[in-house]
């Protein structure tokens, strides 16, 4: 449920395109040569995703944010 919304919320910051539309920067990210930094960033990319939808998820014990 919560990657759900999550998902609709990215389809609406992105002014209402579609997230099939992000399939070709995805493609390149993952099949497009890397150096060693390239690699780091898209971990730390990573890392920090996993760390806000821990932060923002509303349910079960309280991880997130406070109201």
């Amino acid at each position: 449920v919560n990657t759900n919304q999550n998902a609709y919320a990215t389809n609406f910051e992105l002014f209402g395109w579609p997230l099939g539309s992000l399939v070709l920067v995805a493609g390149l990210l993952l099949w497009a040569p890397k150096a060693r930094t390239d690699r780091f960033m898209l971990l730390w990319l990573v890392v920090l995703l996993m760390i806000y939808n821990l932060y923002w998820f509303s349910g079960g014990p309280d991880f997130g944010a406070r109201y």
